[in-house]
């Protein structure tokens, strides 16, 4: 459906377009026509009020308030103190300001440009400094972040920095969805907390690991290591005495015993 509603409004924007810079009416102006920037500032705006519509709705239907501008600037303050949200998740500039609630990456914003050419339905940017945002998007910031993100990509074989290729991918398929599902469901047991109880944690074992698991699982008492008893110490046998082996017979004896001579003294 996002889809179809993103070529609808491609092609009702390209029937608009005057074909003439004089065919155009009195709303818009010659700048508006002939800058692209002005041109593209005004749909921001434009999205963004649409975008605040449906917040106003989603909080009558779920009966929670929009978080504030102070609780959205906690929120993003302690994000940006992790390592990896300190760099653009794309080119690796410092200091980003802009994210990509799709996957839960921060960019910088020249890389925010590309997200906005790439489409609403495959990667939606807004800005952590500007923008109003709605507690699943917090979520979806707080679960996600940039390492978690290059790690998956890593894991499940996305190593390009095309942008195109990158999020057209499988890998960035099956992300998206992961991270829209738990976002969901950590908003549902989360409620209005501002900031979550667990940080997550990157995969371990770099092969299609969901480091998803685990965020909601509930803790469990760790389970107590064995006590080793110690062994006790004996003494060693003592070997028993060895008889000294018997005295050799020669082979042959001889038949008598020499008499020992006796010697007499003479009287002379």
């Amino acid at each position: 459906d996002d889809v179809e509603d993103y070529y609808d409004t491609l092609a009702d924007f390209t029937s608009s377009l005057p074909s003439s810079r004089h065919d155009y009416d009195d709303s818009n102006t010659v700048e508006e026509i002939m800058d692209p920037k002005t041109a593209a500032l005004k749909r921001h705006e434009q999205r963004q009020a649409a975008l605040s519509s449906q917040a106003v709705v989603s909080t009558q239907s779920t009966g929670m308030e929009a978080p504030t501008k102070d609780e959205i600037d906690q929120v993003f303050k302690k994000l940006k103190c992790v390592p990896g949200n300190k760099v653009c998740f794309d080119c690796n500039k410092v200091n980003p300001t802009w994210s990509s609630v799709t996957f839960g990456v921060f960019i910088c914003l020249d890389c925010s440009s590309k997200h906005r050419n790439l489409g609403v339905h495959l990667s939606f940017v807004r800005s952590i400094d500007l923008d109003k945002w709605t507690w699943v998007q917090l979520r979806a910031m707080q679960i996600g972040g940039n390492a978690n993100a290059r790690t998956f990509f890593a894991a499940n074989g996305c190593s390009t920095n095309d942008s195109v290729q990158k999020y057209n991918s499988r890998a960035a398929r099956l992300y998206k969805k992961k991270l829209e599902n738990q976002a969901q469901e950590t908003q549902q047991r989360f409620r209005t907390q501002l900031h979550l109880d667990s940080a997550p944690k990157s995969p371990e074992v770099v092969k299609d690991v969901d480091f998803f698991e685990g965020i909601l699982a509930p803790k469990s008492d760790p389970v107590p290591e064995a006590v080793v008893q110690p062994v006790p110490v004996t003494q060693p046998i003592a070997a028993e005495p060895v008889a000294p082996p018997p005295a050799v017979q020669p082979a042959f004896q001889p038949a008598f015993k020499p008499v020992p001579l006796k010697t007499t003294q003479q009287s002379y």
